[in-house]
């Protein structure tokens, strides 16, 4: 049997589960840990402000626990936050690929500027970086199971976002334009220090919707019922990146239309006038372009954590 080691940041929902399956189900034992250590909210903290101390914990820890005395025949690294050219140097020696995949931007998470041309192979989701670094662009996925079903629509309009730079007024600017009444509205506040910063960035949007915002996540399970009876949702792209997000591969595989202020769907023909608008707030009124298509029942296209793996694993360098 075929070893892997990957590298996945455990918190980011339940992918690195769904990954490890996909590589188990093609031949591999899999050994799953974390991208950075320690792997506790002290951790994450310093791999948030990139504290160089940090980087030397998880060369420490992934030297003397998953490296010494192995081999591997795949290394893949998923964002990698705890990375260091060292590390990577390690990996080297104990495989003979390494791969790396980045859900994030450079502009977003600049530490892997530092490594990433060392890997085997590496693949990006951000079209801009894809661009300017000739690194290949791989698109995301969609988590959800393939399901032919229909689902009643019983949210004319959904948002399900973490709060942070401008959401709140571009939800306020597409809600005050649509007037919808059957909504569903979700804003995750990640912890306080990200309450102040968005408090003071927006009071006046945040005291509005105030009733929206929660200090959990949304339950999957809720999510995915949101999401699959809503005729439209809301895909709110970081100002910082380029690349799709799995919301919109999600929305797809449901059968919801997306409105989107991440220009870059036009450059995927999954995403088309009959699913998609593409709108931000210095755009004029887009109540006519949401008429046009309101009605539409778009055609349910699923892309799968196969799709993507299989692209990541044989994508050229």
């Amino acid at each position: 049997m075929k070893n892997c080691l990957l590298l996945f940041p455990l918190s980011f929902y339940s992918f690195s589960k769904r990954i490890q399956e996909y590589l188990i189900s093609e031949g591999y034992k899999v050994e799953l840990i974390n991208d950075e250590f320690p792997n506790n909210l002290f951790g994450k903290l310093m791999g948030e402000f990139q504290i160089p101390i940090q980087q030397r914990i998880t060369e420490k820890v992934i030297t003397d626990n998953y490296l010494k005395d192995k081999r591997y025949d795949l290394i893949l690294i998923f964002k990698g936050r705890g990375m260091s050219k060292s590390l990577i140097n390690k990996f080297k020696s104990v495989s003979p690929k390494v791969i790396g995949y980045n859900f994030d931007s450079f502009l977003y998470f600049k530490n892997s500027l530092k490594w990433y041309k060392n890997l085997t192979k590496y693949s990006t989701f951000d079209y801009n970086d894809s661009i300017n670094h000739s690194i290949p662009q791989v698109e995301l996925f969609s988590s959800l199971p393939s399901n032919s079903n229909e689902n009643i629509k019983k949210y004319s309009l959904s948002v399900i976002v973490r709060n942070h730079s401008n959401r709140l007024k571009y939800i306020n600017g597409i809600f005050k334009d649509l007037k919808e009444k059957d909504t569903f509205i979700f804003i995750y506040e990640k912890n306080i220090l990200s309450f102040i910063v968005n408090f003071l960035n927006n009071p006046i949007h945040y005291i509005k919707y105030w009733n929206h915002i929660s200090f959990k996540p949304l339950d999957y399970k809720a999510y995915i019922d949101v999401l699959q009876t809503s005729n439209f949702t809301l895909d709110l792209a970081h100002p910082k990146q380029s690349g799709i997000t799995i919301r919109c591969f999600e929305a797809l595989s449901c059968g919801t239309k997306i409105i989107t202020n991440n220009k870059y769907v036009t450059k995927n023909s999954f995403f088309n006038r009959d699913n998609t608008i593409f709108h931000d707030l210095k755009m004029q009124s887009l109540q006519l372009n949401y008429n046009k298509i309101k009605d539409n029942t778009p055609k349910k296209i699923h892309r799968t954590i196969e799709d993507f793996m299989f692209e990541i694993l044989n994508t050229k360098k």
